[in-house]
């Protein structure tokens, strides 16, 4: 299977695609830094700088990935909802899933989209993907369900054609995920690990525990922004892994 990734980032869901042994064929990102991230991690796959002028091809991926800006959105913000200049981009997103007509579209957001403007937000996600002819299916899975130290909810939405029918993808995620579904017990993020992060979690470990979170320069002024930045706004690649697993299961 094949992935069109947009809103990139530093590339959360083509590395969880990447564990899942799917192909990301195309990138869609507008931050410099993120693009040298995803051109060092990911050679020789192309990258578009811009979500408003880029256009993709019907059929030319299986799957759609986005997480579409939630600086509108969150509660961290002022709320200027769905329609406003960084959030309102979902409605690029929802082109291109229009445009490319994927078998399955993933899409990712804070879960203040459910309930902002007395849940009129996501009712338009809901109503735009319903009018193109898909059905979605959703859920709220933190990272603390896959064993992270910090809560990060974040709501997850597959959509794929109606004429499918009702595929209940996040019933087919792994048992591990819907166990701790809705629990607030952390489970231990430096456990032995097992399968494709098993590696990821002991360089996270050493470099959690012999490495500064923040590093200075001369000048006074952190010289990790950019990084910083972007692992802000980065999914948590372990979740995208289980959902890529459950389409397989799926397909």
């Amino acid at each position: 299977m094949t992935l069109l990734d947009l809103f990139s980032g530093i590339g959360g869901f083509s590395l969880a695609a990447r564990w899942a042994g799917i192909e990301t064929v195309q990138f869609v990102e507008i931050d410099p830094f993120c693009q040298k991230v995803l051109a060092k991690n990911f050679p020789g796959v192309p990258i578009h700088d811009d979500i408003k002028t880029f256009r993709a091809a019907p059929g030319s991926a299986d799957i759609i990935s986005g997480g579409f800006p939630c600086q509108d959105l969150s509660s961290c913000g002022k709320g200027a909802g769905i329609d406003a200049e960084r959030s309102g981009l979902w409605k690029e997103l929802h082109k291109q899933i229009c445009m490319v007509r994927p078998r399955y579209a993933v899409i990712e957001n804070v879960t203040d989209l459910l309930s902002g403007d007395n849940g009129r937000w996501f009712q338009r996600v809901l109503t735009d993907l319903a009018e193109g002819g898909f059905n979605a299916e959703w859920e709220c899975i933190p990272a603390s369900s896959l064993g992270a130290p910090h809560q990060r909810d974040r709501v997850f939405i597959v959509a794929y054609p109606r004429e499918i029918g009702w595929l209940r993808v996040f019933t087919k995620t792994n048992l591990k995920v819907r166990r701790n579904l809705g629990n607030n017990k952390r489970a231990d993020w430096f456990g032995s690990g097992e399968g494709a992060w098993a590696d990821w979690q002991t360089k996270t470990r050493k470099e959690i525990l012999h490495k500064p979170i923040i590093s200075r320069e001369d000048d006074g002024f952190s010289g990790w922004l950019d990084r910083l930045s972007s692992l802000g706004n980065a999914i948590v690649p372990q979740i995208a892994h289980e959902i890529f697993e459950a389409i397989k299961e799926v397909e």
